[in-house]
């Protein structure tokens, strides 16, 4: 299996977004996917900024952390379901993330959550994660990112869902 993540885009909703994850049979057989990724995220997605030569922070003056584990809550989004996914070799499917933006002003009260630099993605039935580094602008409110099933490329909102593709 091999995937990339799309562009991030708007979510369907006022500072909702969506980041649609691509996979690819890359073998030369059939393979079948059904159920919910898992994500791990890691790094910092933005450089420590200096206040002039005498900042205190130890970071100053350092590029940011692109290995360290990241603390994240994902949730799947609720009302979905997990339909088999059958694809032939070079077929292509995907699933989206959904995040609110931290810099709402109703974020301000979880603290501040910066975007990680990557994430590996677990495909259920593979024993290696795939790696995505960078990520887009992943500025998610608190940390909580919302899984959709792997086969929906859409928000289940306001709209159409879309299928595997």
């Amino acid at each position: 299996m091999a995937g990339r993540f799309a562009e991030r885009q708007p979510g369907g909703r006022v500072g909702e977004y969506l980041a649609q994850i691509v996979l690819r049979n890359a073998s030369h057989g059939t393979c079948s996917l059904q159920g919910w990724a898992g994500l791990e995220v890691f790094g910092d997605g933005i450089p420590v900024v200096c206040n002039g030569a005498d900042d205190p922070n130890s970071d100053c003056g350092k590029g940011p952390d692109t290995t360290k584990p990241r603390s994240v809550t994902v949730t799947r989004v609720p009302g979905l379901t997990a339909d088999l996914v059958v694809l032939a070799p070079g077929e292509q499917t995907s699933y989206g993330l959904l995040w609110s933006d931290e810099r709402r002003p109703e974020c301000d009260a979880t603290g501040g959550w910066a975007p990680p630099y990557g994430a590996r993605v677990r495909i259920p039935g593979d024993s290696r994660p795939l790696t995505a580094a960078p990520l887009p602008d992943m500025w998610a409110c608190g940390g909580l990112i919302r899984l959709m099933p792997i086969g929906l490329t859409f928000p289940p909102f306001g709209g159409s869902a879309g299928g595997t593709g």
